[in-house]
Formats: structure tokens, sequence, C-alpha cells
């Protein structure tokens, strides 16, 4: 019988509102790639919820999802469905460092053993029946990644992309002026030391899961898309694929099947990718030197001061 081959996952990990969804938008545009949005949260807010897919369907309506998820339970699926809502609470970012532990594999096994086992089987389905090579997943989650990495069937590669800390409060104080329930208790400090825990977080723990982690400026990426997607398709071993962007930043943005997300998941037709730095000449004085004050260990490290000039690759 012949073995199945491995499932190549490219990860994106990070803090929210890092540009994520359009990037993950762009290399869902590849040949052979299928993008699944923020997949682990396909359980509670996308299956029991109802937030639509990315095709503008409910998950459990679109053609796609329930091919998918009728290979991975079978008649079982409302059932599973339930369980795996339940166990998904307890995958948390702030879990991570147990990894750490002796006997964490056991503990893992114990308390999320039938998790990890249909996120096996999960991903070996959206492989199969999509028909990809690739599978790119969003949910940023540092601890959802180490679970995957238990998987052995799963290839994993992780992408940390990183935004400067200034975009990311600019980006949740407008969210939280919008009405987002979430964010009404937000709070700049909050902020700030949140981007700077997970993204050290990240850097500590990420080689711990896997040696095969790429870090990637946000602001980087999307002012050279060509450059800085070739290097990542050579971190996974697709260089032979071709990034899909024009030399003026342009891209036709085809319906994706992407799960949860920013609101630009929606997106189609012809896009140009441009640079969101509204922050500079918005975001309070005030608050800017109070996030780059709290940040600041990272923001050098990451090349954030000054002018936070674009890297530019030739």
């Amino acid at each position: 019988m012949k073995k199945a081959p491995m499932v190549k996952v490219l990860y994106i990990v990070g803090v929210e509102r890092s540009g994520s969804t359009i990037c993950q938008n762009v290399f869902a545009q590849i040949e052979n790639f299928f993008a699944v949005g923020e997949l682990r949260f396909i359980w509670d807010q996308a299956l029991l919820e109802g937030r639509p897919c990315g095709c503008g369907v409910a998950v459990d309506q679109c053609p796609a999802w329930s091919a998918i998820l009728e290979e991975t339970f079978g008649e079982t699926i409302e059932e599973q469905i339930t369980t795996m809502a339940a166990l998904n609470r307890k995958v948390r970012d702030r879990f991570s460092p147990i990894i750490f532990l002796p006997g964490h594999r056991w503990f893992l096994q114990k308390r999320l053993g039938t998790y990890i086992a249909n996120l096996g089987k999960l991903y070996r389905a959206i492989q199969e029946q999509t028909d990809c090579r690739v599978i790119v997943d969003a949910s940023k989650s540092l601890f959802y990644a180490y679970l995957l990495s238990t998987i052995p069937s799963i290839d994993l590669y992780i992408i940390h992309l990183v935004r400067d800390v200034r975009g990311v409060e600019y980006s949740l104080q407008k969210r939280k002026a919008s009405g987002h329930p979430r964010l009404q208790q937000y709070s700049t400090i909050r902020g700030a030391l949140t981007w700077l825990a997970l993204n050290s977080l990240i850097e500590f723990l990420g080689r711990a899961i896997t040696t095969r982690v790429l870090r990637i400026r946000y602001e980087d990426f999307i002012s050279q898309p060509q450059q800085y997607g070739k290097d990542i398709l050579r971190f996974i071993g697709e260089s032979e694929s071709i990034v899909p962007v024009a030399d003026d930043g342009s891209i036709d943005l085809q319906p994706t099947h992407t799960i949860v997300g920013s609101p630009s998941r929606f997106h189609t037709g012809n896009i140009k990718l441009e640079l969101d730095a509204l922050w500079r000449d918005l975001l309070p004085w005030s608050k800017k030197r109070l996030v780059s004050a709290l940040a600041l260990p990272l923001l050098i490290r990451y090349q954030y001061l000054g002018h936070s000039k674009i890297l530019v690759r030739s």
C-alpha cells in the first residue's frame, strides 16, 4: 500500500492585526495552494456561530468545506463539531510554556488527544479534497502551532509575521472605536505589552516547536511581495511556484475558502497591495511614545526605530 504524502502546512504565527489575512490572500492565489484562514476557529466561530466562508456562504453550506468535513468525520459530523468546539477552548497561547515541562506530551494526549487526532484527520482531508500541495493556515496561535507539530502526518513551516507595534495599536484603536465588543476593555498599555509578550514568546518557543521558522515583517512583504514571497516559497521548498503579484504590486484575487479573519478575506478582483501606514499621521504622538517605550526591546530587534525603513531585497 502506497504511503500517503506528508501534509505540508505553511503556518502564520503572530499578533492580531499584523497583516496575516492579506499575506495569506496572496499565497491563496498560487496554484496548488489552499488557504484556510484561521482554521482553529472553524468549530466554534465558523460552524456553531455561523460565520461565512471566504466564498461568501455559510461554512456548513460551502461545497468545499462540506466535502472536507464529511471525509474527516463521516456520519458523526455534528457530534464531533460539538466535541471539538469544547476542546478548542483549552487551546490558549498562555499554555505554551507547558512544552518545557517533563511529561508534557502525556499530559497533552490525556487532555487534548481527541482534538489532536481530529486535527490530523482534518488537515489530511483538506489535502485530499482540494488536491493541494500546501495548506496556508493563518491561525496565528503559537500553542496551536505546537499541537500541529505533534501530528506525524503534518510537515510544518512557520512564518513569524511581525508588524510595527504602532501600526498594530492604531488598528486596534480603530476597531475599538467601531464598537467591536471584544475590544471595549482594550488599553494602549495592555496592547503594547501583549505585542511584546507574544512576539517574545514566539521568539523563545518557536524554535522549540520546529527549526523551520522564518520571520517576515509585514511592511517588507507588502512593499516587496515578489521578493519576500519568493523567500517564503524557497523556505518551504516550493521555489518553482510563482508569486502572482505584478511589478506594480497589483494582484488578481480569486475567492477563497478561508475561515474567520479580517474582512479583507472577502476581497476579490484586481487590487493593489499598499502599505497601511495611517498610524504615522493619525496615531496621537503620546500613544506613539508610550507604545514605543513599552515595546522598545523588540522595536530595536525588528529594526523599527528611526524611519522604520523597508528592508530592500534584490
